[in-house]
């Protein structure tokens, strides 16, 4: 599982303690190329409180500016320097704070002679959880429509037989 990028956003860590808006300072490791150990990207992963209008929570990972290891490179041209950056941002569920959505933007990329960034690859993931919809009433604020019965199927079958 540590060599999958799926496993990998999935079992990151989001709930840590956030010094105000400042952020925190981690490790986010992320299995960039198949089969290969997980790259460790060091940066800032904050968490926005605001909900946002689909009704979640975020927490964004950006990571620092690093130099790419030689097996991402390829060898096209062994005298350019690579890099890369990822930026994630996490979507957790305004109620519950479960995982909802994750985006991942991976770039690989190297600087010309103005420093100018030239992308050589990118990967754009994401993951969602399916028929994730909730209702809201005028202020945003997620709510159940639907009146709860609470018997069971056996006293409503029960009900049904007996007349009541």
């Amino acid at each position: 599982m540590k060599y999958d990028m799926f496993w990998n956003l999935f079992f990151h860590p989001k709930f840590i303690g956030y010094n105000g808006t400042a952020g925190v300072r981690t490790d986010l490791h992320l299995a960039v190329v198949p089969y290969k150990f997980p790259v460790r990207f060091t940066g800032l992963q904050y968490f926005n409180r605001q909900v946002t209008s689909y009704h979640t929570l975020e927490v964004n990972f950006n990571s620092d500016e690093m130099e790419a290891p030689q097996f991402l490179s390829g060898a096209k041209d062994e005298n350019q320097k690579y890099y890369m950056k990822l930026d994630v941002v996490f979507d957790l569920d305004a109620r519950h704070l479960f995982m909802t959505n994750t985006t991942a933007y991976f770039s690989f990329y190297y600087k010309d002679h103005e420093q100018n960034i030239c992308l050589e690859k990118r990967i754009y993931f994401t993951m969602y959880e399916i028929n994730a919809v909730s209702k809201t009433d005028e202020h945003n604020i997620i709510v159940d429509d639907e009146p709860k019965n609470k018997k069971s199927k056996l006293m409503k079958f029960i009900d049904a037989l007996v007349g009541d």
